[in-house]
């Protein structure tokens, strides 16, 4: 097992023989004006392996913490230097796993609530937080249920925002976050728009492939049911769409505004998780050398954001899964998620990132700090 120490960064030029020198480190406590010690504090830790691992506390009575996704097109993926300084961030870290192809380059690949946008849902038991203003956070596995009721009839929902590719073969529900924009829809496939309400429009199927509209305000259906749909879908009918949230611990989670995904769950009342097997990860994933992300809950409300490099050129090797786990439980957290890592790992902080990757990749979407006060 690593021993963790708290340290200012060393340069990387010396050796490792002058790094086990070292032994004696201090605190780094860097404050971003004019917040005070008590809203954000960061830190440096070293490990004698080799590790470095960054981290930012985080008090939510003192800020305002928010889910946001890339905002230069939807589908689409920003930096998170630029969704922080596009939404005044103080500090922020990257967000959960996201997909990275053309058509739906970007979004994530499971849960993501953004206020009343559903971005993504959870096909399998996997971990995420949620929250709301003046809400404390929860960190837990969860699932979703999405159902569609178009006109008293109920509609399966198989996908949430699906690619985009003319030669799709199963339908799905299409939200509002995609904007106004076209979409093409396979042949023998319906669809329907509707709000959160109402039915607007019936789309029939055809032999051939059509173009039909994605609007900022309402959500389209697709599915190859048609005889299903045609009889769903009657314009002026009532509708009603319900993504219900269920967790282990039974909290209430369909009232958080935020809710962001990742794998696995780290932390669980104060215990480090030792199975990954519900969220069927990979031995790689797990046990492999990787850049990491985490989130996790301290006794005291705090928040702390956490990223491990991993750049060969300044020595970092990155972690494993269970090291995190137990980097975690050395923070004191009670509960604690794992995050996108790789590339994707970015921690800022005082209008840059604070670790040092490759390069600063692009992503789907983020957790950011936002001051309460000029």
């Amino acid at each position: 097992m690593s021993t963790y120490s708290i340290t200012q960064r060393l340069p990387r030029a010396i050796g490792i023989g002058l790094f086990l020198c070292c032994c004696f480190f201090k605190t780094n406590a860097v404050m971003a004006t004019p917040l005070s010690s008590d809203v954000i504090r960061w830190t440096v830790h070293q490990t004698l392996i080799g590790q470095t691992v960054y981290v930012l506390e985080v008090d939510p009575n003192q800020t305002k913490i928010v889910a946001v996704h890339a905002e230069n097109q939807l589908p689409g993926r920003q930096t998170l230097s630029q969704m922080a300084k596009s939404h005044g961030a103080i500090a922020g870290i990257n967000g959960g796993f996201f997909r990275f192809n053309i058509n739906q380059n970007g979004f994530p690949a499971g849960i993501l609530k953004i206020e009343d946008n559903w971005y993504g849902i959870s096909y399998q038991p996997r971990a995420a937080i949620g929250w709301s203003p003046g809400i404390p956070a929860t960190i837990d596995r969860i699932e979703t249920k999405t159902t569609v009721v178009l006109n008293g009839y109920r509609v399966p929902i198989h996908r949430l925002n699906p690619s985009l590719t003319p030669n799709a073969q199963r339908g799905g529900l299409f939200s509002p976050v995609f904007g106004d924009t076209m979409l093409s829809m396979p042949p023998q496939q319906a669809a329907c728009l509707f709000t959160q309400d109402q039915v607007l429009q019936y789309f029939p199927a055809s032999d051939e492939p059509q173009i039909i509209p994605l609007s900022a305000h309402h959500y389209t259906y697709i599915t190859p049911q048609s005889d299903l749909i045609k009889m769903a879908c009657i314009p002026n009918t009532p509708a009603t769409l319900k993504v219900a949230v269920k967790s282990n611990s039974g909290s209430d989670w369909d009232t958080f505004a935020f809710i962001v995904g990742g794998a696995p769950l780290l932390i669980a009342d104060h215990q480090i998780v030792r199975d990954y097997g519900v969220e069927k990860l990979s031995d790689d994933f797990v046990k492999q050398l990787h850049a990491r992300s985490a989130i996790g809950l301290l006794d005291n409300g705090h928040w702390v954001f956490v990223v491990a490099d991993q750049n060969l050129w300044n020595k970092d090797i990155g972690m494993t899964l269970p090291e995190l786990a137990r980097f975690m439980k050395k923070l004191g957290c009670k509960q604690a998620l794992n995050l996108d890592g790789g590339i994707s790992s970015g921690l800022y902080f005082q209008d840059k990132l604070i670790n040092q990757p490759w390069f600063e990749r692009e992503i789907g979407d983020a957790i950011l700090v936002i001051p309460t006060h000029p």
